[in-house]
């Protein structure tokens, strides 16, 4: 072969590999570029959906406050939070008188074979062990516990359902008068429960959902640690129509479902206009 023909041969394979090398480097740059063009194509995409379910959480919000601004000066909760604070004081002289520790047990063994067993159903495998809360319950939550959890007439899915607990109790009185305008409310507006606290003992004397939480106290009870807690305790002296909101917090008492709670403080235009 000639020297020019070698010449010709090897810049025919320089200049082929220039090709290659600037072929490559041009399809890497372009494959950035393209990468690089995705990837904020994507961030806008998640920042605008973002920011849209951020502003529909917040609207729900408002929404909720508004409800529950409208309900504290409604007549009805007025009148449901008056009515059920002393029947629930005084719920152990109406029924017949058990032994605090034969009841504990009793309600342990219903904790234990039926509701532990729907709560790792609910909770997708989490184990429930109720014995601490059992030892923390004062009589008026074991006795409420027993008549409106254990000896409800429905399914465990379904405690809400109940309304009449046939205990021959003013506070049953109050429960039927009541409990299904707060349980229509409750799913029609999709809440996960509705409580009335009684401000002064911190006890929740009234759940829609029947949850553990029911007699409980928030001040030293088994959920007296918890955001909701410490949620009741600013709401015992917040103002007027002041709407608070709880932490987010993964509840025991809802199956281990992260949760948040919003309340106000109620007022009675008569019985109690300014506590």
């Amino acid at each position: 072969m000639k020297i020019s023909s070698r010449l010709m041969l090897g810049a025919m394979l320089l200049t082929g590999l220039a090709v290659l090398l600037a072929a490559g480097t041009t399809g890497w740059f372009a494959l950035t570029e393209s990468n690089r063009a995705l990837s904020q194509n994507l961030e806008q995409q998640f920042q605008s959906l973002a920011t849209s379910r951020a502003q529909a959480i917040t609207t729900q919000f408002s929404n909720y406050r508004e409800l529950l601004l409208s309900l504290s000066h409604g007549r009805m909760t007025q009148e449901a939070v008056y009515g059920f604070v002393r029947p629930f004081a005084s719920y152990r002289y109406e029924v017949t008188a058990r032994d605090t520790e034969e009841l504990r047990s009793e309600l342990a063994d219903w904790y234990e074979n039926t509701y532990a067993p729907y709560h790792q159903q609910q909770s997708k495998g989490d184990t429930l062990d109720a014995r601490p809360w059992l030892e923390k319950f004062s009589q008026e939550a074991l006795l409420i516990q027993h008549y409106y959890l254990q000896k409800n007439t429905q399914s465990l899915a379904q405690l809400a359902l109940m309304e009449d607990a046939s205990d021959a109790t003013i506070y049953g009185q109050q429960h039927r008068r009541y409990h299904s305008s707060f349980r229509d409310l409750s799913q029609r507006f999709g809440f996960s429960d509705l409580l009335l606290i009684d401000a002064q003992s911190q006890t929740v004397i009234y759940s829609v959902q029947k949850s553990p939480l029911l007699g409980s106290s928030l001040k030293d009870g088994p959920f007296s640690q918890s955001p909701l807690a410490e949620l009741s305790a600013q709401l015992r002296t917040a103002a007027r129509d002041k709407v608070l909101l709880s932490r987010f917090y993964t509840n025991p008492a809802r199956f281990n479902q992260q949760v948040a709670y919003m309340g106000l403080p109620v007022f009675h235009d008569v019985q109690s206009p300014n506590s």
